[in-house]
């Protein structure tokens, strides 16, 4: 397969062997010099003298011999501007940026477009003024003075900014590209090479073309393209392809007669594409994977293969997804902002900045620290990585004191109580909480965790053997990014607070990658889509072509919006998409395998459905070429997120632990747990997989009814075994304030009930109480009569059960806690508290089985389970009636259990115990798994609806 970096060099080596060493060749980017170099090499078969080399940044910067500034230095320059402009209304650093970012990109964009400056902003500001015009003539309001003012004071930024510059003989990308086309003339007289070689080029700006051009015009210099015919052929539609949108405007611009080179291999060339939809972007990776296992061959030829991600995203999941490659280049970097150490440094940023805010909030002298911010710290995997080295003891009695700090359930604490906590003098900790309040010492601290950090990854490494050599890799490009911040503060002194630090740092950490080692002439290549360029593969990969991200999304960061644009011709999403358009075609220009693979499942708000370059593909070149076609939609090897069924098997383990709950005791709420969903039961009584222990900062409705339950038994508890007088409960109702209180400290200890949800919590279980107290005050009045027979009492019963696969009968034991038991008027009641909703509905038994099967009877079961319980210990011959108070809703006041067939008591409370048996011969049956459970809605709050992913 010849390539065009290959054509490239046998044009050189036939035309230009002689004056080689006094050549220049300028390619679209740094990479494709490697390669060019690779087939000069091949060809001469002799030292030479290389020629020299240059993407195209870099050529127009050494012609114009200014010092360039890059983007981040170009802020403060900007920043300086803006202080002088806006004077004390000046915005902080971090403030400015949001927009000053987006300005510089449009300052670049006018120069490499020699576009007229004071005129796009005039056209601006115009346009900005007319939409805030009004017919009535009102006077304007001063957001909108202010509104265009601003867009006014745009032109004095650009011109300011040049001026500042042009000084000090410095520009920025934009200015360089415009200052060489605007003095190419001089420039030339001291060009120092015979003959400059432009080749692979596409897009160019106005500057580049005349630069381009220019230096062809007068003899130095020489154009070679990469284009196919396919590009300047009009389809049935009567319309070019979009991919040759540049290419057309070249050739008939400027009239190459001798236009090298057009080849004619898209559609006359054999090519195998197949194109895959895979949902999700694992999905594709993992089908990257899947193509290199069942096709050898493509790593048996990897120096002539190449995996290209369209979305940089992939980069992690592909890598992890590769089978077993000796040779892989991976040219792009790792972001900064994707390493352990980056989130380490960001949850300890914000630690200070939210305890800041809190500070200037509460008006407190001192610094306090949201517990949640401080396990972020104390729980990071940097920590639980470094280890022993750091702490003065090991590190798992450091977890534990974290795990202590964690159920203290207080909300915020100093500095000093953590490291009292601890009992620790560890400089980390020390230097994690103190003061973070001025840039020099928020600098300091963040250089010596990082020196600290740096330390216990070599200590670690030499110690275990592990290679911890991209961590310490990380440590020392984080120590680069702080040496930055420190330059730029000691020039321009613009990071006046943490806020600005953080945006500066995040910045910075966005820009910064790490490179990953590879050789790059060798072995499989995995690139991102604009390192293609001029380069040519036999067998490609390319994922995720979809709209949005080939082409990339139409929307444009810019101040300078569409019409503008056009009318000052700078690049539009036309552009920008016909960009994208050529890099895809000219990918598949010469590569003979192919595969193509998108997102089926397109993004609900950004969009994404298959590229219409597939489209284009089908309809366009596949019909009438030698190009064999296939697409498939495929699902991802992962099946990502399918509701494949959870099963557990009873194992004699398993059956072990049940005989020991046996013993232990069965309560009605883990038997409704097993009717709602067997698994959930599993979950919970076998694998003990309980809640996560978190710090519960908002009572939950577990803690506000255990915090009633509490209050109703202390008030009721001196009346045990005696009628309840009006006189008693008045005066209990005056003392409730002090009572609630108490048991809220007890039940909420730490958790801080004057502020915000909590104090509406609690305001809730006030009125609950007092409603019941007027409630029970009401009844006395109207001449009832009310004895508490028991509070909070728990009763225990034994039934011996005859269980599947079992010779022998086993003794089953079954306990439940009744929040009270009352005589009213010489009727027994057995009484459940419920702080939430219960209507008459809930309590209605239609058929008596049902209690033993469906989950809408939970709270049926639960007291006819507690009534059972109370007969078998009492052998009372009394009416008792099992029932509901709910707290919530007191116009229902006491609801009573009903059945729709009565029985009398005996029978029913035999049938109980019958249907009792064999729900426990159920729980045992070792041919019974624990399943799923088939209602949907009952996994709204379940604590393990992520692990069922149900």
């Amino acid at each position: 397969m010849e390539t065009f970096l290959g054509k490239t060099a046998q044009h050189i080596f036939k035309n230009h062997t002689d004056e080689i060493s006094d050549l220049c060749i300028v390619l679209p980017n740094r990479r494709a010099s490697l390669f060019l170099r690779k087939h000069l090499a091949q060809l001469f078969k002799k030292n030479i003298w290389s020629p020299q080399v240059f993407s195209i940044e870099d050529f127009v910067f050494e012609l114009s011999g200014l010092t360039i500034i890059d983007n981040v230095s170009l802020l403060f320059e900007l920043y300086e501007i803006h202080k002088i402009i806006t004077k004390d209304k000046a915005q902080e650093f971090d403030e400015f940026t949001k927009w000053a970012q987006v300005l510089v990109q449009d300052f670049n964009e006018i120069d490499q477009h020699m576009a007229n400056a004071k005129g796009i902003f005039s056209y601006l500001t115009d346009l900005k003024e007319l939409t805030n015009w009004n017919p009535e003539q009102l006077k304007p309001t001063e957001f909108q003075k202010q509104y265009i003012s601003f867009f006014q004071s745009l032109y004095i930024y650009y011109e300011s900014l040049n001026k500042n510059l042009s000084g000090r003989k410095a520009a920025y990308a934009g200015a360089a590209y415009r200052f060489v086309a605007e003095h190419l003339s001089e420039i030339k007289k001291n060009i120092r090479w015979k003959k400059i070689i432009f080749a692979g080029f596409n897009a160019l700006s106005i500057a580049e073309e005349r630069i381009i051009f220019g230096l062809e015009h007068d003899g130095f210099a020489e154009v070679l393209w990469d284009a196919d015919q396919y590009f300047f052929e009009k389809q049935e539609n009567s319309i070019y392809p979009e991919a040759g949108l540049f290419l057309r405007k070249h050739k008939n611009q400027y009239k190459q007669d001798n236009f090298r080179w057009i080849f004619d291999q898209l559609k006359t060339e054999e090519k195998n594409i197949r194109v895959y939809g895979v949902p999700k972007l694992v999905g594709q990776a993992k089908l990257c994977g899947q193509i290199l296992s069942e096709q050898p061959e493509i790593l048996q030829d990897n120096h002539n293969s190449a995996i290209v991600l369209a979305d940089e995203n992939l980069l992690f999941p592909t890598l992890n997804s590769l089978p077993g490659i000796t040779e892989l280049n991976a040219t792009m970097g790792i972001p900064l902002m994707s390493t352990p150490i980056y989130d380490f440094l960001s949850v300890i940023l914000d630690l200070h900045y939210k305890s800041q805010m809190l500070q200037k909030l509460q008006q407190k002298n001192k610094a306090v620290f949201h517990l949640k911010n401080i396990l972020k710290i104390l729980k990071h995997p940097v920590i639980n990585d470094i280890g022993d080295p750091i702490f003065d003891a090991d590190i798992e009695i450091f977890q534990q004191r974290t795990n202590e700090l964690s159920a203290s359930n207080k909300i915020f604490f100093r500095a000093d109580e953590i490291i009292r906590h601890f009992n620790s003098g560890n400089p980390l900790l020390k230097l994690i909480f103190q003061q973070w309040d001025q840039t020099e010492t928020i600098l300091s601290n963040s250089g010596q965790i990082l020196e600290i950090i740096r330390d216990a990854y070599i200590l670690k490494q030499k110690e275990s053997g592990f290679n911890l050599k991209i961590e310490i890799e990380y440590v020392y490009l984080f120590s680069l990014v702080l040496n930055k911040i420190k330059h730029y503060q000691s020039k321009y002194k613009a990071i006046n607070s943490l806020k600005s630090f953080i945006s500066f740092f995040n910045q910075l950490s966005k820009a910064e990658k790490l490179s990953l080692y590879g050789e790059p002439l060798q072995g499989l290549q995995l690139m991102g889509m604009l390192e293609t360029r001029t380069l040519d593969f036999k067998n490609l990969i390319l994922c995720s072509v979809n709209e949005n991200t080939l082409p990339g999304s139409g929307k444009q960061n810019s101040f300078i919006p569409f019409d503008i644009r056009r009318e000052y011709n700078l690049p539009t999403y036309r552009e920008k998409n016909a960009i994208f358009a050529y890099h895809f075609f000219r990918l598949i220009q010469r590569a003979k395998n192919i595969h193509l693979i998108y997102n089926t499942e397109a993004d609900p708000i950004s969009g994404g459905d298959k590229s219409r370059f597939l489209y284009q593909l089908q309809e366009e070149i596949s019909p009438l070429s030698n190009i064999k076609l296939e697409e498939q939609v495929v699902s991802s090897p992962l099946k990502i997120g399918s509701k494949q069924e959870i099963v557990v098997q009873k194992t004699p383990e398993i059956l072990n632990i049940l005989s020991a709950k046996a013993k232990k005791g069965f309560s009605p709420s883990s038997l409704n747990t097993f009717k709602r969903c067997p698994l959930q039961f599993y979950f919970n009584s076998i694998a003990k997989l309980g809640e996560p222990n978190e710090i519960e900062e908002v009572m939950d409705a577990a803690t506000l009814g255990e915090i009633i339950h509490d209050v109703l038994q202390i008030i009721y508890e001196p009346l045990l075994n005696q009628n309840i007088e009006e006189k008693y409960l008045s005066e209990a109702r005056k003392n409730l304030d002090v009572i609630l209180s108490n048991t809220i400290e007890f039940s909420f200890k730490g958790g801080d009930v004057e502020t915000g949800k909590n104090l509406l919590i609690s305001k809730v279980a006030k009125r609950f109480l007092n409603n019941f107290m007027n409630h029970e005050i009401g009844e006395l009045n109207k001449g009832n009569k009310l004895e508490i027979l028991s509070l909070e009492e728990e009763f225990t019963n034994h039934l011996t059960i005859a269980l599947p696969g079992q010779d022998q009968n086993k003794q089953v034991k079954f306990i439940g806690r009744v929040d009270r038991i009352d005589r009213k008027n010489g009727i027994i009641r057995i009484i459940d508290y419920k702080t939430g909703s219960v209507q008459p509905n809930d309590l209605k038994i239609t058929t008596f089985e049902d209690i033993f099967h469906d989950p809408k009877t939970d709270k049926s079961f639960q007291l006819m389970f507690y009534q059972w319980l109370y007969l078998k210990n009492k052998n009372v011959s009394e009416t008792s009636i099992p029932g509901i108070y709910s707290l919530k809703k007191l116009s229902n006041a006491f609801i009573a259990l009903q059945e729709t067939n009565e029985q009398d008591i005996v029978q029913k409370m035999q049938s109980f115990e019958t249907g009792l048996k064999q729900l426990i011969q159920r729980i045992f049956d070792p041919q019974e798994t624990f399943s799923q459970t088939e209602e949907a809605s009952l996994c709204s709050y379940c604590n393990y609806k992520r692990v069922c992913n149900k």
